[in-house]
């Protein structure tokens, strides 16, 4: 049980009755040196009271109130005194409740580093929070970032990069103990020869874009037996799980459209997730600032290119991943169709999957 005075209380008196009414909506997202919460509610005239805990899984009754009988949409909160990742849960009297957390963790030495809770499910039940993330490399992550993630408990990180990836930028994992650090030795395949294309003076980004919708489906097939054990992992429990690649956005924005279609998300969140990249950050500047720390990639040519040429190739437009999922649809009779013919996640599997990391 928490100690209410650390926090930052936040009472607001009721003047007259209102109307009760489910939160349907509810976002975290950093505000200076506290959080800005947003919600809606069905009614628009219903007040929510805000609550906050440490841990993803809390009851309502286990967390410390910070905000009570706010009308309006939002609420500004200091950051709660002694919790790394604060979850804040939303209640309007005798309505159901949300929870919520920042989506994107605030880490200094890690790119796109998401948390995959929260998303609604066409069960009504929502992707539980503080259980999947997703990520790029870890390689920068410093001692502050490996602090924070003590506190998350995460249990098996899956790494999709190369061997090649892995050795110029390897990971010291030093955020808690895990299960499994898993990582497979394979050749990223370059069918379509981007990089000879890039490096052609007549490099048109218009066809660049074309060939990377083309062969973005190549990569569910190519990373299958990676998301076969990853699967096999959450099917056995092993969770909190971090999977991710090298920018955080191509294999690991794979991966996390198939384990949302697994859980039931809607295509039309799958295809939002996908591109957050694009908020997270700004891939053409990290390569900047790479080649001038002293570079090291292979990819380190693109920080020399403008944007306007290079840009399809950093980018994660919706396209793409779309193109993938109408290829395993057209190829499998859908998305569900293809993690059982090619990750033997079937009907058995969704299901188990689904109890275990929604709520």
């Amino acid at each position: 049980m928490f100690r209410t005075e650390i926090f930052s209380v936040v009472l607001v008196i009721l003047l007259a009755p209102t109307s009760a009414a489910d939160v349907t909506d509810l976002v975290v997202h950093r505000f200076g040196d506290g959080y800005e919460v947003a919600w809606r509610t069905e009614a628009p005239d219903a007040t929510v009271d805000l609550l906050v805990g440490d841990k993803p899984d809390l009851d309502a009754d286990a967390m410390v109130p910070v905000a009570i009988g706010v009308a309006g949409d939002r609420a500004f909160i200091a950051s709660p005194v002694g919790i790394e990742r604060p979850y804040f849960y939303a209640q309007t009297e005798n309505g159901v409740g949300m929870r919520a957390a920042e989506r994107l963790l605030p880490l200094e030495g890690s790119i796109n580093f998401r948390d995959l809770g929260g998303y609604a499910a066409a069960d009504g039940r929502r992707v539980k929070w503080g259980r999947l993330y997703r990520s790029g490399s870890l390689h920068g992550l410093t001692n502050d970032d490996y602090e924070y993630l003590s506190s998350l408990g995460i249990r098996v990180v899956c790494d999709l990069r190369t061997p090649e990836e892995r050795r110029r930028d390897p990971t010291h994992w030093r955020g808690g103990p895990l299960l499994a650090h898993l990582s497979w030795d394979y050749e990223e395949s370059d069918s379509t020869n981007i990089g000879a294309q890039l490096r052609s003076p007549d490099v048109d980004p218009a066809r660049l874009r074309a060939q990377v919708i083309a062969n973005y489906p190549d990569t569910a097939y190519e990373q299958a037996e990676h998301y076969k054990e990853m699967f096999g992992r959450l099917l056995s429990g092993e969770a909190p799980l971090v999977f991710h690649c090298n920018a955080g956005k191509d294999r690991a924005g794979t991966g996390s459209a198939l384990l949302l279609s697994a859980l039931g998300v809607s295509r039309q969140t799958i295809v939002q997730d996908y591109a957050l990249s694009e908020v997270a950050i700004d891939y053409h500047a990290a390569l900047v600032t790479r080649l001038n720390d002293g570079g090291g990639s292979g990819w380190d040519f693109l920080g020399r290119m403008p944007r306007s040429i290079v840009g399809p190739l950093l980018r994660s437009d919706p396209a793409y991943i779309e193109s993938t999922l109408d290829t395993l649809t057209e190829r499998h009779g859908s998305v569900l169709g293809f993690l059982a013919d090619v990750l033997d996640v079937g009907p058995e599997e969704i299901a188990k999957l689904r109890d275990a990391y929604l709520e």
